[in-house]
């Protein structure tokens, strides 16, 4: 399931990539994949739980 893209943009086509240049690519992209996963499991679920600690706190 695609989430989001990264894109660049230049003054003129570039030439294909290599084959290291796209390994380099496949990898940054599983990398970024598993970062947004946790992410999303951990810090925005607890989000709404610190948001109510914040606010009872400050009673």
């Amino acid at each position: 399931m695609a989430i989001g893209m990264v894109s660049s943009h230049h003054e003129r086509p570039l030439p294909g990539f290599s084959p290291a240049q796209l390994r380099a690519l496949e990898t940054s992209g599983v990398m970024v994949g598993r970062w947004l996963s946790r992410h999303r499991r951990t810090v925005v679920l607890d989000a709404p739980a610190h948001l109510h600690t914040a606010a009872t706190a400050q009673r």
